[in-house]
């Protein structure tokens, strides 16, 4: 197996996903104005819900799976001579089936730890892995514990994750345009996403157009 990887660690969750905002919003600038106007407003939502909005993973910890146990050869250091060697660790992985999208478990949300777990993220699952301590007897209750604590720390940062990702949708699902033609292209031709509209501090979904009454 590959080595684990830190998670939420390798980019910014916040930025990435106003960079999103302002792909929606140039793709409702680039629509055909004719076409834009024959169409329906819930279409246009549509599209740019399944087109914009983002799938804040879910883990599935009733469906874990054992990957086995396996040994791995690893470097030391003797403390008196300095020497290096090689020595035998016995490892056990799991794998954590998830739904969602995987990019998310690379990103750092608005609110974080001050360490991130560590995981393999695969094509629809996280493998973890438990590494045995030579020193110490093996004790399956302490595998249980470490792995569920692995996992309660990754569902806290999925948490913090969550509430971005709600903030983005709500202001993807939130757009709206007038219902008559005239006012539906003005609207969407001058439609202002706002920088902060997933901001931490944010009370609501910014909505860059709004239905007239």
């Amino acid at each position: 197996m590959n080595a684990e990887e830190r998670l939420f660690a390798s980019g910014d969750l916040y930025q990435t996903l106003q960079a999103q905002q302002r792909r929606a919003h140039q793709a409702v600038l680039d629509w055909n104005p004719d076409q834009l106007l024959a169409t329906a407003e819930a279409d246009v939502i549509d599209y740019l819900v399944a087109e914009y909005s983002v799938a804040c993973p879910v883990l599935h910890r009733d469906r874990i799976e054992s990957l086995g146990t396996y040994e791995d050869s690893v470097t030391a250091r003797d403390m008196f001579s300095y020497e290096t060697y090689q020595h035998r660790i016995t490892k056990f992985a799991i794998a954590v089936p998830f739904d969602g999208e995987e990019n998310v478990f690379k990103l750092r949300p608005s609110q974080s730890g001050l360490s991130t777990p560590a995981a393999q993220v695969k094509k629809g699952e996280l493998q973890l892995t438990w590494t045995q301590d030579p020193q110490v007897p093996h004790d399956p209750d302490a595998v249980r514990r470490h792995f569920d604590g692995q996992l309660d720390r990754i569902e806290q940062h999925l948490g913090w994750a969550r509430t971005d990702v709600d903030r983005h949708n709500a202001a993807v699902r939130g757009a709206s345009v007038p219902p008559s033609p005239s006012g539906r292209r003005s609207c969407w031709a001058t439609a202002s996403w706002r920088q902060d509209s997933v901001s931490p501090s944010e009370n609501g979904p910014t909505r860059p157009c709004t239905r007239s009454r």
